[in-house]
């Protein structure tokens, strides 16, 4: 994506990657430093830090999704290139069409089973066992980043249509 113009859409897609990766980026190096200290802890000092598979759990998940809509809104999610030499011009743009429509439909359920997920977390109380980390919460954080990366994923698949109607004159030819 080039970011040079200063449209709002490049302000608000540097400003989203430079929040989104900065978290998913800080998740990271804290889950780096505590796998350190508790391997450190673990071999010379006889003493691992307590909690921290948990924490590295929620870490994890957190890097995952935090990172999710920066991949969506980067166009970056891993494809098969394998049946692309069959389609040329119009037909290569309506398969890219499909496939963004696609991804708006994975991208959405997931969100809806994410956030059906975290609902139930929340009312049951769920908690991991010793940090008592509220796994509600943590699928809460990871259901908005699930729906902010499929409305990324709409806004490509905008962005696919206005270019296909711009490209051939608003018809299909």
């Amino acid at each position: 994506m080039n970011h040079n113009n200063k449209t709002p859409g490049n302000f608000l897609s540097r400003s989203m990657t430079f929040c989104l990766g900065g978290c998913a980026a800080l998740f990271l190096m804290v889950m780096m430093v505590l796998t350190f200290i508790d391997v450190i802890g673990r071999y010379f000092f006889h003493s691992p830090v307590n909690g921290v598979y948990e924490l590295t759990e929620v870490l994890l998940a957190f890097v995952v999704f935090f990172a999710l809509p920066l991949v969506t809104l980067e166009n970056g999610h891993i494809t098969v290139s394998l049946f692309d030499p069959w389609f040329k011009g119009v037909g290569r743009k309506i398969k890219e069409l499909l496939i963004s429509l696609m991804m708006v439909f994975v991208q959405a359920v997931m969100t809806w089973r994410l956030g059906l997920q975290a609902r139930d977390l929340v009312s049951y109380g769920d908690a991991s066992m010793f940090l008592q980390i509220p796994y509600g919460w943590v699928a809460c954080a990871m259901a908005a980043m699930a729906a902010i990366s499929t409305l990324f994923s709409l806004y490509l698949v905008l962005t696919n249509i206005l270019q296909f109607n711009n490209n051939n004159g608003g018809a299909i030819q």
